[in-house]
């Protein structure tokens, strides 16, 4: 029998998606514990940690700063620190064709799930022929999708999609259907192969931090983001974590 891998998830006082991560987390698989954040320690196997944030006291607090100085953090620098598992991601860099350049423009497709590689050649040129000429133009692929070490589970989608339950027409429905998700869930990590301990990796939270990590590569003091669909989640994720290093 394979042990369900444990993660753990820090709870600050007024945040509120700690337990639909924990929901979500359980139902593909995994152990989720629940850490309160004046803890200095993770519980022992802990292989992935979930900072779920959601916190229901304004933006101007700056809660997440605030969260940052909890005991709890000690314990996640130290999991951090110790390494972990590590993800090839894939960005695309199109050179400003006069230099210097004016700044660094970043698209993020939608979905989640779709490639913005694929997407950049039909996406460039859309764009006014001003902005390659005086910007560097980023698209890049999401960890789990495209040319970034992609997960697929096309046989477990297909049977999720063409699923006759409708859950909006009856109690007994949205049961059917409720169950049908678990399902899809489930099957999909057994197809993908990924292990679920993993998971925890591939949220937004994890992913805008690669952006990141390339900014600073370029050597870009500030870089400007256009999100569509998810990707207008992506984009105020990262300015709100790095708002330093995003313009608009």
């Amino acid at each position: 029998m394979i042990e369900r891998p444990v993660v753990a998830i820090i709870q600050f006082p007024g945040s509120n998606d700690e337990r639909d991560a924990a929901w979500s987390l359980g139902a593909l698989g995994a152990a989720p514990v629940l850490v309160w954040h004046e803890e200095r320690a993770l519980p022992e196997e802990t292989g992935a940690v979930v900072l779920p944030g959601g916190f229901s006291y304004g933006d101007y607090l700056r809660s997440g700063a605030i969260a940052s100085l909890a005991p709890a953090m000690d314990a996640v620098r130290r999991f951090a620190a110790a390494g972990g598992p590590t993800f090839e991601v894939t960005f695309g860099l199109l050179r400003a064709t006069e230099r210097p350049r004016k700044g660094v423009f970043v698209t993020v497709t939608g979905g989640p799930g779709t490639s913005g590689l694929a997407a950049a050649d039909g996406y460039t040129e859309a764009f006014d022929p001003r902005i390659p000429r005086h910007y560097d133009i980023v698209f890049f692929d999401q960890r789990g999708i495209g040319l970034s070490e992609p997960l697929q589970c096309p046989d477990a989608a297909l049977a999720f999609y063409t699923s006759s339950h409708v859950p909006t027409v009856g109690r007994a429905e949205a049961e059917a259907f409720a169950a049908d998700s678990r399902t899809f869930a489930s099957d999909c990590i057994d197809e993908t192969g990924v292990d679920p301990a993993n998971l925890a990796y591939y949220g937004t939270d994890q992913a805008i931090e690669d952006l990141e990590a390339f900014r600073v590569w370029l050597k870009a003091d500030q870089i400007d983001l256009y999100g569509e669909s998810y990707g207008t989640q992506y984009v105020q994720t990262y300015a709100a974590a790095h708002p330093t290093g995003s313009i608009r």
